[in-house]
């Protein structure tokens, strides 16, 4: 295992998760958008920074001939973690009646996802 790559992942992770955080507070208190919408907005914005310091810094994948692909494969990720975000997020506030402990939940779960996907997957290196 490489611990320079999973400390950064943690350090990417932690990051896209205060971001999204932050947005989500944005949108849902301040703004008073609904949670769904708050929920797709912080999400889409939060992940466009993820998959940039993924490539870039995380597994310093360079190549520009590869983006169509990585972002197809990111983008089907991130579909599939979203939904399972929005269920996660919609369950949790149906029983606590806000979407922030149901955030930090769906986060945990989906970041360990991400990152074998980003390892095994996306961003992994020519064999």
């Amino acid at each position: 295992m490489d611990k320079r790559k999973i400390v950064a992942f943690l350090a990417s992770a932690g990051s896209t998760g205060l971001i999204y955080i932050s947005l989500l507070y944005l949108f849902v208190r301040i703004i008073q958008m609904g949670a769904v919408v708050s929920v797709t907005v912080a999400y889409f914005t939060a992940m466009t920074f993820y998959f940039i310091t993924n490539k870039v810094l995380v597994f310093r994948n360079q190549s520009k001939r590869e983006i169509p692909r990585q972002v197809f494969q990111f983008a089907l990720t991130m579909g599939i973690n979203y939904a399972i975000s929005l269920g996660i997020v919609l369950g949790v506030r149906s029983i606590t009646g806000e979407v922030f402990s149901g955030s930090v939940i769906a986060g945990i779960l989906t970041t360990v996802l991400a990152y074998v996907v980003f390892d095994r997957l996306l961003f992994a290196s020519p064999k």
